[in-house]
């Protein structure tokens, strides 16, 4: 086999390795599942996964930025 083949052969199969190689490393991982959310709930991603909470506190902070945002918006007009 002459060297000019050689390192054509050489650069397809580098390309190839690389493009399996890259389609491992950059899988796309899978959706995460959805979350049912109902009134005064809030979602938690501390975890790196939703959950849904419903403790005193998360409800007085959701309740404070509620009061906040129509207290900003009575100043608005069009």
């Amino acid at each position: 086999m002459s060297r000019s083949r050689r390192h054509w052969l050489g650069l397809v199969l580098a390309i190839a390795v690389g493009v399996a190689l890259g389609s491992v490393v950059f899988k796309k991982s899978p959706p995460p599942e959805p979350v049912a959310i109902e009134d005064g709930q809030t979602i938690d991603f501390s975890s790196g996964q939703p959950g849904v909470t419903g403790d005193a506190a998360s409800r007085a902070a959701l309740e404070k930025a509620n009061q906040e945002l129509d207290e900003a918006a009575a100043n608005i007009t069009l």
